[in-house]
């Protein structure tokens, strides 16, 4: 999905946006994040990370350690939400 990003910040002066609809379970969670994690990141890792005991803030910090430790090469973002219904 990097084009998302090319496309918001724009190649041409028309801006189009995509949008996708959810209808997560209640208590699921939801990651947000940037190429500098999930480009470096094993899918596997992160599962096993955000499916351990914790604190959503330490869930991402154990995320953005694990990309950091992997070599992270670019940004590293993660933003993680919990679906409440």
């Amino acid at each position: 999905m990097r084009h998302v990003l090319t496309m918001a910040i724009g190649v041409s002066p028309e801006l189009r946006v995509h949008s996708y609809a959810l209808k997560p379970v209640n208590g699921s969670l939801i990651l947000l994040s940037s190429d500098g994690l999930h480009g470096v990141v094993d899918a596997g890792v992160i599962a096993t990370t955000l499916a351990g005991n914790g604190t959503l803030q330490s869930k991402c910090q154990g995320l953005i350690e694990a990309a950091r430790e992997a070599g992270g090469p670019d940004n590293i973002t993660a933003i993680l939400l919990r679906a409440h219904h």
